[in-house]
């Protein structure tokens, strides 16, 4: 009869070295336990969860309006144009520049539409600069202790293009 090393399922004889395995060895090798139990798991996956909502949270609230209001600066049909904008006390100026190229555009009907928290506020009908020349469209405009969106579109014809901008809160 062979001997039992360390009462494992070792077997030794002489002339080989064989495994047997009771039935009650063989199912507690077949299942793989992390040693944790399933409440742990459940919180862990749920700290996982909650890091990752954390960071679409900072990317939504940090990175996405560096994105929203990146759009001063369009070209429709070769005319350049830029918002800009200017707060001083309790006033707001608004800025449009609209810069024709010298092989550009022969002067056409534009129209400029101020959009003020979505409420339009102005608008303007004009014509576009003649070649290589600017021209400047500006709006001021009252305002409390609040951040201001600002959207100005301007159509040429059938083509439009839109620019947008959020002011700061005044100090």
């Amino acid at each position: 009869m062979p001997n039992r090393i360390n009462k494992g399922p070792e077997v030794y004889s002489p002339d080989e070295l064989h495994i047997e395995y009771s039935r009650s060895e063989r199912m507690k090798m077949n299942t793989f336990t992390d040693g944790r139990s399933s409440s742990s798991k459940r919180t862990f996956s749920i700290r996982i969860l909650m890091m990752d909502l954390l960071l679409l949270c900072i990317i939504g609230g940090v990175i996405y309006p560096f994105i929203l209001t990146s759009n001063k600066r369009g070209t429709l049909e070769g005319l350049k144009c830029e918002l800009s904008l200017r707060s001083l006390d309790e006033d707001l100026y608004l800025s449009v520049l609209m810069r024709n190229q010298p092989e550009g555009l022969s002067p056409r009907p534009v129209e400029i539409e101020f959009l003020i928290n979505g409420q339009s506020v102005k608008k303007v009908n004009d014509l576009t600069p003649p070649t290589g020349e600017d021209r400047i469209f500006r709006f001021r405009l009252k305002r409390g202790n609040e951040k201001i969106s600002v959207r100005v579109g301007i159509s040429i014809e059938e083509s439009r293009i839109e620019l947008n901008a959020i002011s700061p809160v005044p100090r």
